[in-house]
């Protein structure tokens, strides 16, 4: 049944030669779940990540209002009673996506006590490399260049390592929430603070020889690692406060995996965080959704020069 209404929101879209934006948004209404969520994958079960960014790519226009309540009920339901976040209903842990998820709750200026026990948990999360007993060892090992435990960020899930996106992620997150969840009680603030910074000290310590990111290394048994245009893209949108030249040093890297960059996937990761640092993007033939995947039409209509990009920038969550 989505099938055949994508079908004919496409038709219907084409005939009347509406926006690129207006096609991308037919798809992903088209391919919502009954439960308000969106899948990878139209039809599948719905997670957090792809819900967010749809609820992202959608915001701002009334006749979405909608699809996207029934999004914020689904985004709701998928707090666990610690305060962390399920990625999905088959998981019972919780993980990144509460970076997400209080993301979504600055965005609509929600900070009731789901809020605060969500970022509460986010603030004692950590990469496991951040424990005690890994920082007094460190000194007697022969770590990875570049990889210092007491900088540390964020894991996918507990008791496992800080990586590149979910770090991104939660900076995102604290940052909005010391933007627009203010006020904050001054120990939480102040918690947000350190942690924002320690998270921006670990991406900069990471950073690839070739200038920009891998997923959580900069080496691997000390042999040097190349770069990947995602997540050099996703570097990047954490650095939205860093110092301007490590802004545009990656900026400029991100600018050149741009300009060779193959997979429609990285091209909309690179383009969505270049427009957020307010980049100029080089002209190129307006991208058409791709079938069965959600997420990637959702960050090729946020990256579009009309697009919802904006709601990326720390300054701009509450706007």
């Amino acid at each position: 049944m989505q099938a055949k209404a994508w079908a004919f929101t496409r038709r219907y879209f084409t005939w009347m030669s509406l926006s690129t934006q207006a096609l991308f948004a037919g798809f992903l209404l088209s391919h919502q779940n009954k439960d308000g969520g969106w899948g990878f994958a139209p039809g599948r079960a719905s997670w957090l990540e792809p819900t967010y960014y749809a609820m992202l790519a959608l915001d701002g226009v009334p006749a979405h209002a909608k699809a996207l309540d029934r999004a914020w009920n689904r985004i709701r339901s998928w707090q666990l009673p610690g305060g962390g976040c399920r990625p999905t209903d088959a998981v019972d842990q919780p993980g990144w996506t509460t970076a997400l998820w209080i993301q979504l709750h600055c965005r609509r200026k929600v900070f009731d006590g789901k809020f605060h026990d969500a970022l509460f948990w986010l603030t004692q999360a950590r990469g496991d490399e951040g424990k005690l007993w890994r920082r007094l060892l460190h000194p007697f090992l022969k770590p990875e260049e570049g990889y210092l435990p007491e900088r540390y960020g964020w894991s996918w899930f507990p008791e496992t390592n800080s990586w590149v996106e979910p770090t991104v992620h939660s900076l995102l997150a604290m940052q909005s929430s010391l933007s627009h969840a203010e006020p904050l009680p001054r120990l939480m603030a102040n918690t947000l603070k350190e942690r924002v910074a320690l998270g921006q000290h670990m991406l900069l310590d990471r950073r690839c020889d070739d200038g920009g990111w891998n997923y959580g290394s900069k080496t691997a048994l000390r042999v040097p690692l190349p770069s990947y245009p995602e997540t050099t893209a996703i570097a990047l949108l954490g650095l939205q406060q860093a110092s301007a030249s490590d802004r545009q040093a990656a900026c400029s890297k991100a600018s050149q995996f741009h300009q060779q960059a193959e997979s429609p996937l990285a091209r909309a990761w690179l383009q969505l965080a270049l427009r957020v640092h307010g980049e100029t993007i080089a002209p190129a033939p307006d991208p058409t959704p791709a079938e069965g995947h959600p997420l990637l039409a959702s960050l090729q209509m946020l990256g579009a020069q009309d697009g919802n990009f904006h709601l990326m920038r720390i300054d701009s969550r509450n706007s």
